[in-house]
């Protein structure tokens, strides 16, 4: 037989010749990633989640003490004055003092301060709204005292700030509002002022 009449036999296919043995170790590295890709994604939501969570917090704590009308932090000065003028008036109630012309003085000048720090803070941004809207009663009250007078304790208050003399007309008033309180401590208009006062102090 000659090598023509041979058969030809087919080579028997080798079963793992086309399995690519990287693709395993490639799929594997793939699902790692997509795992750690997940797990940051994962963390960064828990961060944002986290940051809104004390963000809104802090919103509420600080629309919280507007809402009491406390006053800021940034409002040292402002503070520091309704101390000093409510002294000098919880003296007046205990003592007449209106024709002590250094006393006089004294209230005449902490007035000034204690209205230049209220104007100084009506323009800046975050001040307690209800804050300023009381102190600003307050001044009015003070002010206008007595009512219907033409002359009134703001009016002294003004004019003679500083100055070495005191009017009468002043010093009547100061008598009157020490002896109204030796009246009627309750109801006095020294006790009015004097709770005002304080009310804006426990709410800081």
């Amino acid at each position: 037989m000659g090598d023509l009449d041979k058969s030809v036999h087919r080579r028997e296919r080798d079963p793992y010749e086309n399995i690519v043995t990287g693709r395993i170790e490639r799929d594997k590295k793939a699902q790692d990633e997509g795992y750690a890709d997940a797990r940051k994604a994962a963390k960064s939501q828990i961060f944002a989640a986290l940051v809104s969570y004390f963000k809104k917090v802090l919103s509420s704590l600080s629309t919280e003490g507007k809402e009491k009308g406390a006053f800021l932090l940034d409002e040292g000065p402002l503070i520091d004055s309704i101390l000093a003028f409510r002294n000098v008036l919880k003296i007046l109630s205990i003592e007449d003092r209106s024709h002590h012309p250094e006393f006089a003085q004294q209230m005449s000048e902490l007035w000034h301060k204690l209205v230049d720090d209220c104007n100084s803070i009506q323009g800046q941004t975050g001040v307690s709204i209800e804050g300023l809207a009381k102190i600003k009663f307050f001044i009015s009250q003070v002010m206008h005292y007595p009512p219907g007078e033409d002359h009134t304790l703001g009016y002294y208050f003004d004019e003679f700030a500083g100055k070495t003399w005191i009017p009468f007309p002043f010093m009547d008033m100061l008598k009157e509002l020490h002896e109204e309180h030796l009246t009627n401590p309750a109801t006095s208009t020294l006790s009015n002022w004097l709770s005002l006062l304080n009310e804006m102090l426990a709410t800081r």
